[in-house]
Parts: structure tokens; sequence; C-alpha cells
């Protein structure tokens, strides 16, 4: 049997769709022929539709099943289709309607009203749906009457490499600047912060518009010393030595492949009440306040905390993952 194995990633926070991919990848060819291939994406609002026409007229030949990770790949055409969703395009189901009104305008409303359609209609053709969060799944199954099996996504751990730096204490942020990742709050509570630890922050991808905001603002503050930017994937190992993984997002569906990482090393693992999916695997730490965040962090700097998985959230391996999409 021939697989293909499309995928598209947000230019901003793809990450775990490209790390699935290669994943799934490197599983099924051990059995399968499998070819794959990886598309860009630009979450802008009113650029989607064009960019789901575009997926939808490409021509798939000569494979036996089509596997798609990631939106908008599900909308590629295939009778015998798999989707594999670590998140969904949020903008028309959170953002169109601002309280500032910005979005909520007529051209907004039609092209939520036409994705909402082929939404429903590419889904409701999928021989089976996966996502890797209950939160997406409850999304899924409510708004598209659709049947979805969630699986929590596993990730390799990047190779190691030789680590020259030393930071000690610390802790570690990684990836996505986008604004609901909070990154103003992040800064803002170290500001508050009397402890000695530094914030090892490694930004691999993103857009120069926020990761430039980040450094400005961290400089304004006066923080310099204190939050370090890497522009760069996180070593294993600087991962490993830390005395914790901070994660500020605001109620994401998807769950960060270093959150994931972070369990796989046992570390201590930092995320707030309205921490969304991130919350189906370990409890939040404290509300998005700037004071309790500054708190928390203080005391794990002197006392690290374990984190502990239930087994019902523990991530599926990969090779789990993969029989279960071409059974």
């Amino acid at each position: 049997m021939k697989i293909l194995i499309a995928a598209t990633a947000e230019s901003c926070s793809g990450r775990e769709e490209v790390l699935l991919a290669s994943a799934l990848t490197d599983v099924l060819s051990t059995k399968y022929r499998v070819d794959s291939f990886i598309l860009p994406y630009e979450p802008d609002i009113l650029a989607t539709p064009e960019q789901i026409t575009a997926t939808q007229l490409l021509t798939l030949e000569d494979t036996d099943m089509l596997i798609t990770i990631g939106y908008p790949a599900m909308f590629l055409n295939h009778p015998n289709k798999r989707i594999c969703l670590a998140d969904i395009a949020p903008t028309f189901h959170e953002y169109w309607n601002t309280h500032m009104g910005v979005l909520d305008v007529p051209a907004t409303h039609r092209a939520r009203v036409a994705m909402i359609q082929a939404e429903t209609v590419c889904l409701r053709s999928a021989h089976a749906i996966v996502c890797g969060s209950r939160l997406l799944q409850n999304d899924l199954q409510s708004r598209y009457k659709v049947r979805v099996t969630m699986h929590h996504f596993s990730y390799p751990l990047p190779s190691e490499e030789n680590i020259a730096e030393t930071f000690s204490p610390y802790f570690v942020a990684i990836g996505s600047l986008s604004p609901s990742f909070r990154m103003h709050l992040l800064v803002d509570s170290i500001a508050e912060s009397h402890g000695a630890w530094t914030l090892q922050w490694f930004i691999p991808h993103g857009h120069s518009m926020y990761t430039h905001a980040l450094a400005e603002y961290i400089r304004t503050k006066g923080l310099e010393h204190r939050i370090l930017l890497h522009y760069r994937s996180c070593p294993p190992a600087v991962l490993r030595n830390s005395h914790g993984y901070i994660c500020l997002a605001h109620k994401p569906r998807r769950i960060p492949a270093p959150l994931i990482y972070a369990v796989q090393l046992g570390i201590s693992i930092a995320i707030p009440r309205d921490g969304g999916a991130m919350t189906e695997l370990t409890k939040p730490s404290f509300a998005p306040i700037k004071t309790d965040i500054s708190s928390y962090l203080d005391n794990l700097a002197i006392q690290p905390v374990a984190t502990h998985v239930t087994h019902d959230a523990l991530p599926t391996e990969i090779s789990t993952l993969a029989e279960r999409l071409v059974s």
C-alpha cells in the first residue's frame, strides 16, 4: 500500500505538525511505501479562504491512502483520507467578533460562514479524524457533529548536542510569540520577581515583528540580564537541566511540543489555570496574574517540583498512533 502524508504548518506555530509528519513518515515507512510533503500556511483571516481553495485544487495521484496533518491540509481531496489535527484555525471561531469590533464586518462574517460550511463538508468526508487534545475533540464534535478520536501526541526528542552554555538557576520558555502566548505578561512577571534565576527564551521561528517587539519590551523593562533570547531550537540538555518549562498560552487547543518534551524529561512545568488543553496533561500552577506567576517561579527556583501526569493523559506513542490511523 502507498501512503501520502501531507501536512501544512503555520508560519509562527506549526512546529507540532512538522514533527508529527516526520515521525509518522519514519514509522510507516517500515511497513508501507510512504511519500510526504509540508506546505506553509499563513493564518490571515481574510486570506485563509484563498489558501484553502488552493489546497483543494491540488491533484493527488498514485496513492492508496492520504493522511493529512494540520489545517488546511485537511482540505486535500482523496477517497481514502485520514485527518490528523493538533489544532484547527481559531480565527473564525474566536477572533472574528472581538470586543473592539475590529473584525466584526460583513466580509469577515461571510468568510466565517463559508469556512464553517467548507470545514463541515471536509471533516464529514474523512474516514477517520484524530486530534491532539480533549478540548479540540469536544470543539470538533460539537461544532461539526463528527466522530473524533483523541490522542495526546508524542514527539521524539531532538538529537542531543554538545552544550557549552551553563545557566544556573534558570527556566525555559520556547516557541510562539503570537499574542495568545502573552509574552508581555511573562516579562512583567519576571519584573515583579525577587529571585536570582534567569529565563532562557528560545525562539526557533516566528514573525520578525513579534521578536523585535519582545526584545524592545525586555529592554524597556531593564531585564536584559534576566531574560536571554536565543533565536534557535532549545537543545534537550538545556531543557533537561532547567528548573522548569514555562508556557502562558491562553486556552490553547494545541498542546505545544515542548510541554510534551518536559513531560518526557520529568521536569517541572509552569502553566496558568486558563491553560486550556495544556491542563489535560498536568495541573495548572497559578492564576494568570503577574504577582502569582512571579511568586510561584521564585519558589520553584528554590525547590523544583516533579511533574505528575495521570496514566490516561500520557502521550500516545507514535507507533500506536500510526497503526490506528491506517487501520
